[in-house]
C-alpha cells in the first residue's frame, strides 16, 4: 500500500512512481529521506506490515516511528536518489502550522 499524507503538498508523481518502483527484496516497506529524515507518511507498505501494525495499536503505540522501529527490513530511499526528481526538501514537505502554510504558499509561487 502506497501512502500519503494529506499535508504533503508537492509529492509529485515521479516521487511515486520512484517509490512504488524502488526494489523490495525482503523490506516490508520503503521510506524516503528528507532533510528532516525518515518520511513515514509518503511510503510504500506491504502487507506483511499488518501484524506489527495491529501488535503496535494493541499495545498502545499510535506512533509510526514505533511501527517503523518493529520492522525487520526497511528499504529506505536516499536524498540523493531523490534528487534525480527534484528537490526532496520540497517533494517531501510537510504544512503543519501557519508559517508552513506560508512558506508553502511561496514555494508554489515561484513554481
Amino acid at each position: 500500500m502506497l501512502v500519503v499524507a494529506w499535508d504533503m503538498p508537492f509529492v509529485s508523481p515521479e516521487l511515486l512512481t520512484l517509490i512504488r518502483d524502488r526494489p523490495r527484496g525482503t523490506a516490508m516497506a520503503v521510506i524516503p529521506q528528507s532533510p528532516s529524515g525518515d518520511e513515514p507518511f509518503c511510503a510504500l507498505y506491504t502487507p506483511r506490515c499488518l501484524p506489527i501494525i495491529e501488535a503496535a495499536l494493541d499495545a498502545g503505540d499510535l506512533r509510526l516511528s514505533g511501527v517503523i522501529a518493529r520492522l525487520p527490513s526497511v528499504e529506505r530511499i536516499s536524498m540523493s536518489d531523490i534528487q534525480s526528481i527534484g528537490d526532496p526538501a520540497t517533494l517531501l514537505f510537510n504544512v503543519n502550522t501557519p508559517e508552513d502554510l506560508a512558506h508553502a504558499e511561496a514555494i508554489d509561487a515561484r513554481r
